[in-house]
C-alpha cells in the first residue's frame, strides 16, 4: 500500500469519503431507533429504511451517467453539501419536537436520493487517478476506510442517541460539511482534439447504455446477478439484530457495539484482502466470502441472546466482506472503459439496489409477525443461494487474479 501512500488525490479521496461515510453511518443507526422510539414499530422503521432505500435506487440508474458526464468533485461536493443542511434540518426538528415519522421519510429519502452520486463518483475518480494493478490496494483501503467508520460511528450513533436525536443529527451533519472541503480535484474525462470527439449521446441513451455494457458481458452480468440476491440477504442482517436485541431491552450503546462489530472484522480483513487480490483468483475471493457469510448468519441463528458470543461472529462475517466487495469492484474497474465507469457501476447496482429495500421492508414485516429466526432464516437462505449461483457460473469460477489484467480494454472485450 506504500505506492498510494505518495498519492494525494486518492489520500483526500479517502478523508473525504471517510468524514461522510462517519456521518450517514451515524444517521442510519439513529433513524430506526428514533422510530422505534416514537412508535414502538419495527414494521415503521423498516418502511423507512426501505423507502430511503428505495429512493437511492431510483436516483441511481441516473447517477452513473451524470458521474461520466459531469466533473466528479464537483459533484461530490455538492451532495455532502445538501446532505449537511437535510441532516442538519432533521436535527432541528427534532430539537423543536416536531418532526414525525412521515418528516423523517421524507429527509431520509431526499438525502439517500442525493447520496446516490456519491459511488458512481467515487469509481470514476478511482479509475481516472488509481492504476489497474493497484486496484486491489485501493479497494482494500476503501473497505478499511469504510469499516473504521463503521466501526466508530455506530457507537457513536448509540451513545449519542441516549442524549437526544437532536444532538446527533446536529453533530452528524456537521461531519458532512468536513467533507466538502477534503475532497480531491480531479481531471476532467480523458480527451483529445475536441473537433475529433464524437458528440456526446443523449442522456437517456447514456443511462441505456450501462445496462447494454452490463448484459453484453458474461463476467458483468452474472456478477450482478449474485451480488443482487447477496444484498438481499446480507443489507437486512444489522437491521434484524438491531431491532432484536433493542426488543430485548439492549441497551443502545450496547447495540452499537455488536453493530460496530463488523466494522471491526472489515478493518482485520482489509489488509489481508490487499494481499490475496494479487494473489488468488476473484473468484475465489467471491466464494470463500459468500461461504463464510452463509455460515456466520447461520449461526447467529442458536447465538444471538448470548451477546459477546454474537459479537464475535459478526466479527468474523466482517472479514469476509473486503474479499467479496473487492472481488466485484476490482473485476468491474478492470474491464470497463474509463468513459464507462459510472454508467456500468450503476447499472450492475441497480437489481441490487432494487432488492435491498424489498428485504428491509421484508425484515420489517417478518419481524414484526414471525420473529427472529423465520426473518434471519430467509436472510440465510438468499445468501446460500448466491453461493449456489457464483459456484455454477462458468464466467464466475474463470474470474483471474487481478495481475492478470494486463489491459483493462482486452478484458472488456469478452464475450458472452
Amino acid at each position: 500500500m506504500a505506492r498510494l501512500r505518495t498519492n494525494s488525490a486518492f489520500q483526500r479521496l479517502t478523508a473525504a469519503y471517510a468524514s461522510n461515510e462517519m456521518g450517514v453511518t451515524i444517521a442510519y443507526i439513529l433513524i430506526p431507533l428514533v422510530i422505534l422510539d416514537l412508535t414502538g414499530s419495527a414494521t415503521n422503521a423498516g418502511l423507512v429504511t426501505a423507502l430511503a432505500t428505495t429512493a437511492s435506487t431510483v436516483a441511481g440508474i441516473m447517477s452513473g451517467a451524470i458521474a461520466d458526464r459531469s466533473n466528479p468533485s464537483f459533484l461530490l461536493r455538492l451532495s455532502f453539501g445538501l446532505e449537511f443542511l437535510l441532516w442538519g434540518l432533521l436535527g432541528i426538528l427534532l430539537w423543536q419536537g416536531t418532526a414525525n415519522v412521515a418528516i423523517i421519510a421524507v429527509l431520509a429519502i431526499v438525502t439517500s436520493a442525493v447520496g446516490a452520486i456519491d459511488g458512481p463518483s467515487e469509481f470514476v475518480i478511482l479509475k481516472r487517478i488509481i492504476p489497474t494493478n493497484q486496484l486491489g490496494e485501493a479497494t482494500a483501503i476503501t473497505e478499511a476506510r469504510g469499516s473504521t467508520t463503521g466501526l466508530i460511528g455506530t457507537p457513536i450513533g448509540g451513545a449519542l442517541f441516549t442524549l437526544g436525536g437532536h444532538i446527533a443529527f446536529g453533530i452528524q451533519s456537521l461531519l458532512h460539511l468536513i467533507a466538502i472541503f477534503l475532497v480531491p480535484p480531479v481531471r476532467d474525462a480523458h480527451t483529445t482534439d475536441p473537433e475529433e470527439q464524437p458528440e456526446k449521446p443523449h442522456f437517456l441513451q447514456d443511462v441505456k447504455t450501462g445496462f447494454a455494457l452490463v448484459m453484453g458481458n458474461m463476467g458483468l452480468r452474472h456478477l450482478t446477478y449474485v451480488a443482487s440476491i447477496a444484498n438481499l440477504g446480507m443489507v437486512p442482517i444489522s437491521f434484524i439484530l438491531l431491532a432484536e436485541l433493542e426488543t430485548h431491552g439492549t441497551p443502545p450503546p450496547l447495540i452499537g457495539v455488536i453493530l460496530a462489530c463488523f466494522g471491526g472484522g472489515v478493518l482485520l480483513g482489509a489488509p489481508l484482502t490487499a494481499k490475496l487480490t494479487n494473489r488468488f483468483p476473484l473468484a475465489t475471493l467471491l466464494q470463500a466470502a459468500l461461504a463464510i457469510y452463509v455460515l456466520t448468519s447461520l449461526a447467529l441463528l442458536v447465538t444471538i441472546h448470548h451477546f459477546w458470543v454474537s459479537a464475535i461472529i459478526v466479527l468474523i462475517s466482517g472479514i469476509a466482506l473486503p474479499a467479496m466487495n473487492s472481488a466485484i469492484t476490482s473485476y468491474t474497474l478492470a474491464v470497463s472503459d474509463e468513459a464507462h465507469v459510472g454508467k456500468v457501476f450503476t447499472a450492475s447496482g441497480v437489481p441490487g439496489m432494487i432488492l435491498a429495500p424489498l428485504g428491509l421492508w421484508l425484515a420489517g414485516v417478518t419481524l414484526d409477525h414471525y420473529g427472529f429466526t423465520i426473518t434471519m432464516g430467509w436472510a440465510a437462505g438468499a445468501l446460500i443461494i448466491a453461493l449456489a449461483m457464483s459456484l455454477a457460473s462458468p464466467a464466475l469460477r474463470a474470474m483471474p487474479k487481478l495481475a492478470d489484467f494486463a489491459d483493462p480494454a482486452d478484458a472488456e472485450g469478452e464475450t458472452p
